[in-house]
């Protein structure tokens, strides 16, 4: 047998190992347990199908952080509540200023989150001249819920969403009128405030926020000066009834920031505008209709040391048109379309770029019930299939095939089929010239589209009423993934020379031991590889850089019956990952396991407080080859409700 059969059987009998240990230690829970109970109220999310759908029935991972998760944590970034969820890897911390990396279900993610379509409203935040998203400037505090898709999604959503979907759900107003004042103080000179209002007065119902975040950071550049960072943000969501079959929403905000960086201060501003309008269009039907024109914009300055300044103006202007209909019996049709300009403006030492590019698409699901017993649906499929259709580079379709088997009240299989695609960003197609040391990079116009297609099995099961948990399987495959490679003019640009393979393991178990304590684990194995690469053929084998094999959390929350104190208690954890293609050793980051404690309390029916300790334990670790992540440090806050 050859070498690299050799390595395969290696690898697939490793994944199995993982996979037998997974589920014998999952199900093997049962033995702690009593009779199940099925009567736990379900989590209902609108991103896996772009309609209301419980999670139990959707055939992928999807995951729904709940509001209370979200206040209990304290977190002062949205990419801190993230961190803790299974089959998603965070590298670096946007708290003090630096920019993370995200990748999700061991595709990489380059300098950003690119390979992830990011939403707040169900609208795409990834920016329009390098695709990625900047963690800074989505503030935590109007964040009402956070739905999470894994997996390719371009069947629903187009470009970007490859590993998968991440939306930012934001607060509207309520009933019983609040304002709310909250500041908090913390290590390396970090403080911050944020005033909330929020109110309903009869169909109308409005959310105002504003908010300050700064500080001095725990990194020194080079020449000295801190790696500081100041943000400021306001925005506001209204929401109007119509009628009992009409509404319409709006929502406005704008967040400046601005920081000293190793080459350059960076400043920055983004806004954005999302109007919907939801109605039922056929009352003959059971579905609905929605209309949507959102803007995005964002304005950077880069003061560069050596004196020159460059300018970022760029802007996506986007409408989208949904309508749900079920014209017969156990079929629910989703049809829209969709379509956006992206503006860029770019002036740099090196050039100016001005581009404007337009995209269309259409796409049509159909959710089906496939059989039903008297205890409600038990088989249900889905189909999908997306067109799109981009001026520069032309057409791309994303099919989505997936099914849900309910064996029982406790026991479900799911698995699914789908492609996703990411389009090239205008940097990838227009960058003039751009020396960087010895080497000169340019954009390349005749790249085209990366494609993966990814298959999953996975089972859920509930073992008691407060004992759950699942099991997901996936493979994938990324094709014409770009890298920049050197042209006979000795030029670099990006072209479609890289295949990778993933495959991997998601599972988590959620228990609540008693009504008081709650508990939970996730564990993700990821096996990231080359496959091919036309531009440096002799990493085919290893390991993608960056992306661990192993990796987990662990989380405890602690609430005594009749009291407002809560203790929450979780741990990260990730196991060495290399840095560079070639796995280098000595460029390997070695495994990691981080504790935060943190204590929230009210002190009367108006006013509570949190005190948080990060990295309990003091451990020196990196997630990123190019810097340490902070020792131990606090945080801590006030809220006052008047």
């Amino acid at each position: 047998m050859s070498i690299t059969g050799l390595n395969c059987r290696k690898d697939t009998n490793n994944l199995m190992r993982n996979v037998t240990f997974i589920a014998a230690a999952m199900f093997g829970i049962t033995l702690l347990t009593l009779q199940a109970d099925a009567n736990k109220a379900e989590e209902i999310i609108v991103t896996a199908t772009r309609t209301k759908q419980e999670i139990k029935d959707i055939s992928g991972n999807a995951t729904l952080i709940s509001s209370l998760e979200i206040k209990e944590s304290n977190s002062r970034t949205v990419d801190d509540i993230l961190k803790y969820q299974g089959g998603i890897d965070i590298q670096g911390g946007g708290f003090f200023g630096s920019k993370i990396r995200m990748e999700m279900r061991g595709v990489p993610s380059n300098y950003g989150p690119q390979r992830v379509l990011v939403m707040m409203d169900n609208r795409p935040v990834n920016e329009e001249y390098l695709g990625d998203v900047d963690f800074r400037f989505l503030p935590v505090d109007n964040v009402e819920r956070v739905e999470i898709v894994r997996g390719p999604a371009s069947a629903l959503y187009g470009s970007n969403a490859v590993g998968g979907v991440i939306n930012l759900i934001t607060k509207s107003g309520r009933e019983s009128p609040i304002l709310n004042l909250a500041t908090n103080s913390g290590s390396f000179n970090t403080s911050g405030a944020t005033l909330q209002h929020a109110r309903q007065t009869g169909s109308l119902a409005y959310f105002i926020s504003a908010g300050e975040q700064t500080t001095d950071g725990y990194i020194k550049n080079s020449d000295g000066t801190a790696k500081n960072w100041s943000t400021q943000n306001i925005s506001t969501r209204g929401n109007w009834q119509v009628n009992d079959e009409s509404s319409v929403a709006l929502s406005v905000g704008i967040n400046n920031g601005k920081g000293i960086e190793e080459n350059f201060t960076r400043d920055q501003n983004t806004n954005y505008l999302n109007l919907s309008y939801q109605t039922k269009l056929f009352n003959t039907y059971d579905g609905e209709f929605t209309a949507r024109v959102y803007r995005n914009g964002l304005k950077q300055d880069l003061e560069w040391k050596f004196g020159a300044i460059g300018t970022y103006d760029q802007s996506t202007l986007g409408t989208q048109l949904q309508q749900s209909i079920q014209p017969i019996e156990n079929h629910l049709v989703t049809f829209g379309i969709d379509a956006k300009q992206q503006d860029v403006l770019v002036s740099e030492t090196n050039g100016i770029i001005n581009e404007t590019v337009n995209s269309q698409a259409a796409y049509v699901q159909d959710e089906i019930v496939l059989s039903e017993n008297p205890g409600g649906k038990s088989v249900i499929g889905t189909v999908g299939l997306r067109y799109d259709q981009h001026e520069e580079f032309g057409s791309a379709v994303s099919p989505r095939f997936g099914v849900v088997y309910h064996l029982n009240e406790q026991t479900s299989l799911r698995t699914a089929v789908g492609k996703g695609y990411r389009e090239p960003t205008v940097s990838d197609m227009f960058l003039p010239l751009t020396p960087y040391g010895p080497i000169t990079f340019q954009g390349n116009a005749n790249v085209n589209p990366e494609t993966l297609w990814s298959y999953e099995l996975g089972i859920d099961h509930k073992f008691a009423k407060d004992l759950s948990a699942r099991l997901t399987l996936y493979q994938s495959q990324l094709d014409d993934a770009w890298d920049y490679m050197r042209d006979t003019d000795n030029i670099y640009r990006p072209h479609n020379v890289t295949q990778l393979s993933m495959q991997g393991i998601e599972a988590e178990v959620k228990y609540g031991l008693t009504k008081e304590l709650f508990t939970f684990a996730n564990y993700t194995y990821t096996d990231a590889k080359y496959k091919k690469d036309k531009n440096n053929p002799s990493i085919e084998g290893n390991y993608v850089e960056e992306v661990p094999r192993n990796q987990g959390n662990l989380g405890l929350r602690f609430q005594p019956e009749n009291s407002t104190l809560v203790i929450n208690l979780r741990a990260n954890g990730a196991g060495e990952r290399f840095t560079d293609t070639d796995n280098t050793r000595a460029n390997t980051l070695p495994k990691h396991l981080v504790a935060t404690a943190g204590v929230s309390s009210g002190i009367n029916k108006n006013s509570s407080l949190f005190v948080t300790v990060h990295n309990l334990f003091d451990r020196t670790y990196k997630e990123v080859f190019d810097y340490y992540q902070p020792g131990r440090w606090f945080d801590a806050g006030l809220s006052i409700q008047f």
